[in-house]
């Protein structure tokens, strides 16, 4: 469940990115219809990666709950869309990039206390052929 939710927040993204480049490229394109598919992919992604980690007992406390945090934000993010765009777009930084921010955090944290992320290398060190 975790990989289907993680696959389909990630390809909600990408499909955002593509329609943000095209609207640099032709400001007046109607991407409404692209828009709601992308943010339907990006919270059924997370509510289902959400759920995954709360069923996993991987994350505990408020950890846990950081990947449905992303989606409540997001929809009180979503919900000013129709309203001024620029208010939108500042509201979208605030109340949805701080929780992915979080959970960035957490999933470093979680990666490093594991082993999974190899340490920085020290600025002394040399290479050996």
């Amino acid at each position: 469940m975790a990989v289907v939710g993680g696959a389909l927040a990630i390809l909600g993204h990408f499909i955002r990115i593509v329609v943000s480049v095209l609207l640099i490229l032709r400001p007046a394109a109607g991407v409404d219809a692209p828009i709601v598919v992308t943010i339907v992919l990006m919270f059924l992604g997370m509510g289902l990666l959400g759920i995954a980690t709360l069923r996993g007992k991987q994350l505990t406390g408020w950890q846990a709950w950081a990947p449905l945090l992303t989606v409540v934000a997001g929809f009180i993010a979503a919900s000013t869309y129709s309203s001024d765009k620029h208010i939108h777009f500042i509201l979208i930084g605030l109340f949805w990039g701080l929780p992915w921010l979080l959970v960035g955090s957490i999933v470093f944290r979680q990666a490093n206390k594991r082993g999974e992320v190899a340490p920085a290398p020290s600025s002394g060190a040399t290479a050996t052929t």
